[in-house]
């Protein structure tokens, strides 16, 4: 390890290590020293110790020295995206840290496809509404059954009339008489959405809805950083580790991560 990834490395750990502790509340924050890797290691010095905050972790240490996590740290998309302050709201969220696992969702959000959709109000409206959410979950999953099936590439092929059908029935609210539902059908990217394998797979799960439907998810989806970031494996790979999500939605994360020098 040279030396810059020593610093690096160090950096990242210490300033980790402080985010940790002030979110179990092993010390209050003191203002003037939370800005800084340098005021995190004079904080650690006087205040902390190992025993106290990283060694009662040995896993978020060991993540957090990984070669994985450095490789992340240094990337520019990946700093925008977890610097923000919708990441932030999102990370804290169970939600999120459920549906984060899975790589498919990952994959279906990572579209341009889906960004045309994720960021029209129609569909953030939509969302949030439970008939909405069984209506896709359904189709999403009857799709999904027969293509697990199927011998065909795609099996059973969700269109756009077919789904205007199911929408005017009261087991989804007649949720396809309403203007927000119009509107999105219409769209072509839509459809494409609707027939995606990835897509399918986690318009079954509740919590993924819940992010869906959120302002905070909406903003950043609809980036190009956002759209890189998720069709990475290795940011998949960081997204699937729990002891990410414990550091991710903290103030302290954030500072670190712009302190983190990229060469």
């Amino acid at each position: 390890m040279n030396g810059k990834r020593i610093v690096v490395v160090v950096g990242v750990l210490v300033a980790a290590g402080l985010g940790y502790a002030s979110m179990k509340g092993y010390f209050p924050p003191k203002s003037g020293l939370e800005g800084t890797i340098g005021g995190a290691k004079r904080y650690q010095t006087t205040q902390i110790t190992d025993k106290d905050v990283l060694m009662q972790s040995p896993e978020l240490q060991a993540f957090i020295q990984s070669d994985l996590f450095h490789k992340m740290s240094v990337d520019p998309d990946f700093r925008k995206i977890a610097t923000s302050t919708e990441f932030a709201k999102l990370s804290n969220q169970t939600e999120m840290q459920k549906v984060a696992g899975a790589g498919e969702f990952w994959k279906a959000t990572g579209t341009t496809e889906y960004s045309k959709i994720a960021g029209t109000t129609e569909f953030q409206k939509l969302s949030g509404i439970t008939e909405f959410q069984k209506l896709i979950s359904d189709l999403a999953a009857e799709a999904d059954a027969e293509r697990s099936k199927s011998t065909v590439e795609y099996g059973k092929k969700i269109t756009v009339p077919e789904l205007e059908k199911r929408a005017s029935l009261s087991e989804y609210g007649k949720i396809g008489s309403t203007v927000e539902f119009q509107k999105l059908s219409k769209i072509t990217e839509f459809e494409k959405v609707l027939n995606q394998a990835e897509f399918q797979k986690v318009a079954k799960a509740g919590e993924f809805w819940k992010i869906a439907g959120s302002t905070e998810f909406s903003k950043i989806v609809g980036t190009t950083e956002y759209s890189k970031l998720a069709n990475q494996a290795d940011f998949q790979k960081v997204a699937k580790a729990g002891e990410f999500w414990k550091i991710a939605g903290s103030t302290e994360f954030s500072k670190m991560l712009n302190t983190v020098p990229v060469y």
